[in-house]
């Protein structure tokens, strides 16, 4: 009873109480979530890419232009993020009368089911598990990456002589055929004379043979021939 009264006096205490310690531990999570900053697990144009940004921009692409993608999921977003981040960077946007045309271009359907919000959403949904925000995100990164490289494209020019260069380096063929020769096949039948014997050795007397040049020559080297004993004394 004396503790059934103490609760009684002391509830409305107790009810702030239970409050506030509800509302620490369920504060506890996001603030310290906010606090921490999350690690990095890669890094493009300078800027960190966090494990949240990575796995969200892999399962946007990942419904929509990946699903039969041979390649690693994870360079083709890599690649992806890249890209777009760098379109961005050069200042090149998507319009919204661009994004618009694009999203229809999905969907080969009449432009006015468009105006259906709710059942373009459930669309949306069916067809790629996404929300209209992820699905648009997702196309305007596509826009920008389209942009980006065909910006790049226009200004490389390339004229009809460097493609036909280009073409014969990885296409031409060339057959060769030859056959291995020995002298001691042709002496017999070289004829010479004391003249020309003479001649020839006096042109390169004084010269170094060349291998790698493939000249002749009789000179060589200075050579010096050194005579020494050792003699032990074994009487010590």
């Amino acid at each position: 009873m004396a503790a059934t009264t103490w609760f009684r006096r002391n509830q409305k205490k107790l009810l702030g109480i239970l409050v506030v310690f509800l509302m620490v531990i369920w504060g506890i999570g996001p603030a310290a979530e906010y606090m921490i900053p999350k690690p990095a697990v890669g890094e493009i144009l300078g800027e960190k890419i966090t494990q949240e940004q990575f796995t969200n921009t892999a399962a946007r692409w990942a419904n929509i232009f990946f699903r039969d993608s041979k390649e690693n999921a994870a360079q083709l977003v890599w690649r992806q993020m890249a890209l777009f981040r760098q379109a961005e960077k050069m200042g090149i946007f998507i319009t919204k009368d661009e994004l618009a045309q694009e999203i229809q271009n999905f969907f080969p359907v009449d432009p006015l089911a468009f105006g259906d919000k709710d059942g373009y959403r459930r669309m949306l949904g069916s067809v790629f598990h996404l929300t209209e925000d992820q699905f648009e995100q997702t196309i305007k990164e596509y826009l920008l990456i389209r942009k980006l490289q065909y910006l790049l494209k226009s200004s490389i020019k390339i004229t009809r002589d460097e493609a036909l260069q280009r073409y014969i380096k990885e296409n031409e063929k060339v057959k060769v055929k030859y056959a291995a020769l020995e002298a001691k096949d042709f002496i017999s039948h070289v004829e010479t004379d004391e003249d020309e014997i003479k001649s020839f050795y006096t042109k390169y007397s004084e010269r170094f043979p060349n291998t790698a040049e493939e000249t002749w020559g009789y000179k060589e080297p200075e050579k010096q021939v050194f005579i020494y004993a050792i003699v032990s004394d074994r009487r010590r």
